[in-house]
């Protein structure tokens, strides 16, 4: 299959990186490009489809300047996960990350989609059952890629692919924000790395504790010097007359992207510097000297010119305030609040009128399998679909699980129903095995035959296939069965029936009665009548 293939990989790996340079480019992507990049200062991000193949999309257009090579490169990757799964289940990233707070197998699960995790978890952390549930999603259109599916590009397009991860606090961005090496490939003369940002398509959340999720990647280019962008535009926007030239500035005076932190804190730090600026105003005022050393005089003395002018500078100033508590109050008004309606579909949710919080009850009662979540503290995210997504998170339902196992009884739980049907069926086979040592012993000793025989008797019912053990199969026991059923058969006795006519005609029943007396069985008439017929 490799060799197969071989052709479409070769032209990748001959292809320069330029192909996405000049096009249209991603304003959220920009927005969350890291400043610790090994690249220029300007940094362009390219536009990509969200159509769950971005991934694939971002390389095709570095490659070629459009993504009609997606379908292909899907196709390259799952064959090439397929062919070295080894290497992915042992990836270096892995290796060279992990310590003792981040192992091997928690780097390996979260690097995995939610579909490949959902089949690790399923076939008891099956590692290859996983890379391979990798290789499915990349045959699929329009399906979410992840660490795997970049890794297997690597080595697609033998160049390193650097995984840029905005600047947020979390140990995650210190795993992923890296560069992936391809797999070593002889006679490939080593290239520049791809960069590929993880970013998002849409608005970003900005409440508290939020953390960043990713849904969304574009390929990442260095402008240069002078710009490679700004040289794209001139070609195409021509040059008005009479236009003042402009400076270009220099790579140290150009502005950086913001970062994250800052896209969540740009609205918070503009309030607090118009703040600060009132505040520093009217300080001025207060300490601005008054002339010729005058002492300060009344509103009285003043004259009405001045009185009408400092009246109309505050009654302005009135109105603002009058309609900023407006909006406050309004906006106060609108804020989220828990409806006590949701208690219905959630049994389990507790509210906290005095903290305006809301919590789990199973997860509280249970925190030490709960992991990390708001609702032990108390969540002030007053919406239904923040519920949901915690009652279908995993920390809940081991919590939830844990609750049931301590209402249960013993004889209710799981193990000791397990116990009880091997048990069952341990008791039910031995009793069939013993039935047939039985059976085989009456027929020894109905036949008269030596008990030497029944050891031999039962391996032959053994090869047809009848399932016995090798407990009480010996010709001492064949002797002590025998005994048994000599005295277990002393207190038991037989009727039997027959009808027959005589020469006149009539019909007769006669009734004889065989018992063991004495070990000798003996027959006994118990009568012979005439009866009206001699059918049932």
């Amino acid at each position: 299959m490799e060799k197969k293939y071989a052709n479409e990989k070769q032209f990748f790996r001959t292809l320069p990186l330029r192909g996405h340079v000049g096009l249209p480019t991603d304003k959220m992507a920009m927005s969350l490009v890291p400043e610790d990049l090994p690249l220029e200062p300007e940094i362009a991000a390219t536009r990509t489809s969200p159509d769950g193949n971005c991934l694939f999309n971002a390389v095709s257009l570095a490659l070629v300047g459009d993504e009609t090579q997606m379908s292909l490169l899907r196709l390259l990757v799952a064959v090439e996960l397929l062919l070295n799964c080894e290497f992915y289940i042992q990836h270096p990233r892995f290796t060279s990350f992990s310590s003792a707070d981040h192992q091997e197998d928690k780097l390996f699960s979260l690097c995995l989609t939610r579909e490949s995790d959902k089949v690790y978890v399923d076939t008891n952390r099956s590692k290859e059952d996983a890379v391979w549930s990798e290789a499915l999603i990349a045959t699929k259109s329009k399906e979410w890629s992840g660490f795997f599916h970049i890794a297997a590009l690597s080595t697609v397009i033998a160049r390193p692919i650097f995984s840029a991860y905005p600047n947020c606090q979390t140990w995650i961005r210190d795993l992923l924000h890296s560069e992936i090496c391809p797999c070593e490939i002889q006679n490939v003369v080593p290239l520049e790395p791809l960069f590929v940002l993880w970013t998002r398509d849409g608005n970003l959340d900005n409440t508290s504790g939020a953390w960043y999720s990713p849904n969304h990647f574009v390929p990442l280019y260095s402008t240069g010097k002078g710009g490679i962008s700004c040289s794209k535009e001139k070609e195409i926007q021509p040059k008005k007359h009479n236009q003042e030239t402009v400076p270009v500035k220099s790579a140290k005076q150009r502005k950086r992207p913001l970062t994250l932190d800052g896209y969540f804190g740009s609205q918070s730090s503009k309030r607090k510097k118009e703040k600060e600026l009132n505040f520093a105003s009217s300080a001025d005022e207060e300490r601005k000297p008054l002339k010729n050393n005058e002492p300060p005089t009344t509103s009285s003395n003043q004259p009405q010119r001045q009185q009408t002018k400092l009246q109309s500078k505050q009654e302005p100033t009135k109105s603002c305030e009058r309609a900023d508590n407006r909006k406050q109050a309004a906006k106060d008004e609108q804020k989220r609040r828990f409806i006590p309606q949701w208690r219905d579909e959630f049994p389990w949710l507790n509210f906290n009128g005095d903290k305006n919080v809301m919590t789990c009850d199973i997860c509280c009662k249970h925190p030490s399998v709960a992991g990390k979540t708001d609702f032990l503290k108390g969540c002030t995210n007053f919406k239904k679909e923040t519920i949901k997504k915690h009652a279908t998170s995993n920390g809940h339902i081991r919590a939830r699980e844990k609750s049931f196992a301590e209402e249960k009884t013993i004889e209710e739980s799981q193990i000791f129903q397990t116990f009880s049907k091997i048990n069952k069926d341990m008791q039910a086979q031995d009793r069939k095995e013993m039935e047939i040592k039985l059976n085989t012993v009456y027929f020894v000793a109905k036949e008269e035959l030596p008990f030497s025989k029944f050891e031999g008797l039962l391996s032959l019912q053994r090869k047809n296939g009848v399932s016995i053990n090798l407990t009480y199969a010996n010709e001492k026991s064949c002797a002590g069965f025998v005994s048994f059923l000599s005295a277990y058969s002393k207190n038991f006795f037989s009727i039997m029936a027959d009808g027959s006519a005589d020469f006149s005609g009539v019909e007769n029943e006669t009734i004889v009665c065989r018992f063991v007396r004495d070990g000798i069985p003996v027959n006994c008439m118990i009568g012979h009548k005439a009866v009206a017929h001699g059918h049932t």
